[in-house]
């Protein structure tokens, strides 16, 4: 007789099917997939980064409504919503925009030797829309490392 309470109650607990949500992250303009975005669950932090090819997936979540919040270095911020039925799994792909800034350059300036920063001489490495261009990597700072003295 406990055997058969207990199976009633294993298949009560256990019959809750979890939902999935998968897709991929692309650029919009090019449709090149983007690498290292992060996926944010709005409400309960939860977060993935896309694989090489742009993937990302979330499983075991509750069916319902869900919040996604991608960004991307460099690109906009995107909000989407998805609907995820009971024991299905949803697909979200999403395409993001360039973020172009033009005249927001970022400037360093470095000396060999300690001075007042009023006598500093006025050394400046400007890293442009061209540097950003050819850029290949999937992190900025690795931009960064290149300029002589950071």
């Amino acid at each position: 007789m406990l055997f058969i309470i207990l199976s009633a109650f294993y298949t009560v607990l256990f019959s809750q099917k979890m939902s999935s949500v998968n897709g991929r992250i692309t650029d919009k303009q090019t449709g090149e997939p983007l690498s290292g975005a992060t996926v944010v669950i709005k409400g309960i932090s939860t977060s993935v980064i896309t694989s090489s090819e742009g993937y990302y997936s979330f499983t075991n979540l509750n069916a319902g409504r869900v919040n996604l919040i991608i960004s991307y270095v460099g690109y906009e911020n995107m909000e989407l919503a998805v609907t995820v039925n009971v024991g299905d799994t949803a697909n979200a792909d999403a395409a993001l925009n360039l973020v172009v800034r033009a005249g927001n350059e970022v400037v360093v300036a470095a000396s060999k030797r300690a001075e007042k920063i009023t006598n500093a001489p006025a050394s400046i490495y400007v890293i442009g829309k061209k540097e950003l261009g050819q850029f290949s990597g999937s992190n900025i700072y690795e931009l960064f490392s290149n300029v002589q003295g950071i």
